[in-house]
């Protein structure tokens, strides 16, 4: 999916589209975003592989989300089974994360409250929060351009606030938190215990085949995505790649939605 987007920029830029000047430089530009450390100078090439440490994500969202929206779900379906709506509950719900996620999920925070494109609802916290208030959880339902524009999730988005633990920055130091402010005043505070967005075995075979009719079915037509399921799942152990081929060759014919051509915003 990387690839293709950097060939769909190259079109735009032969195209002579332009981009924002802060992309690179900005305060949310990708210097700033990802290059505020210098490398370790002790890796192994031989030894030390990040891709081992790579998790499958949970939700079709920002990675610096899948933290507070696992820890807000947990919460939430505790309101839930006592009775109460996590909507009419809460009067203000603090997220506390590290920069990076702030800068990349929570800033500028009115921008946030208020994502106007499914692309940019994916990396906004207050958003996705709000989501899973209304409705349990985060899939690619929730994302739609209607579900965008629920003045409901506006109305959720602006009780959520955060703030800056740098302390947290580290992976093996992170812990997310949440800070939950009740309509009668209470306050209750959440950490963290792991994270499915790391290396571990809480993202296991069901979750990863939920997750995978759940963001095609919605494309195609029904019974498709479970075709589409068995055709992946035997690609282990196959030296063919063809049927699963063929599957995503009639998924696009018969799907509205053109699934290839959407893959990259997915």
């Amino acid at each position: 999916m990387a690839a293709q987007s950097a060939l769909f920029a190259l079109d735009l830029a032969l195209a002579g589209a332009t981009g924002p000047p802060t992309v690179l430089e900005g305060r949310y530009g990708i210097f700033r975003s990802f290059a505020g450390s210098p490398l370790p100078t002790d890796l192994d090439p031989w030894e030390d592989h990040a891709i081992l440490n790579v998790a499958t994500k949970p939700y079709p969202v920002c990675h610096g989300i899948h933290d507070p929206a696992d820890l807000w779900r947990e919460m939430a379906a505790e309101l839930r089974g006592q009775g109460i709506d996590p909507v009419d509950h809460v009067e203000e719900l603090t997220c506390v994360v590290s920069g990076f996620t702030a800068r990349l999920t929570l800033e500028p925070i009115e921008a946030k409250r208020r994502p106007r494109t499914s692309h940019q609802a994916r990396f906004s916290l207050p958003y996705c929060l709000a989501r899973i208030a209304l409705d349990g959880d985060l899939d690619v339902a929730g994302l739609a351009p209607d579900a965008v524009r629920d003045p409901r999730a506006a109305r959720f988005a602006d009780r959520v606030t955060y703030e800056v633990d740098e302390a947290g920055v580290a992976p093996e130091t992170k812990r997310t938190r949440l800070r939950l402010r009740t309509t009668g005043g209470a306050v209750v505070e959440r950490e963290l215990q792991r994270s499915r967005t790391s290396r571990s075995d809480l993202f296991g075979q069901e979750d990863l085949r939920s997750k995978f009719v759940g963001n095609v079915a919605p494309r195609t037509e029904n019974g498709t995505a479970e075709r589409g399921l068995t055709a992946a799942e035997a690609l282990y152990g196959s030296n063919s790649a063809t049927p699963f081929l063929d599957w995503l060759a009639r998924a696009r014919r018969g799907s509205p939605h053109h699934l290839l051509d959407r893959a990259r915003w997915g």
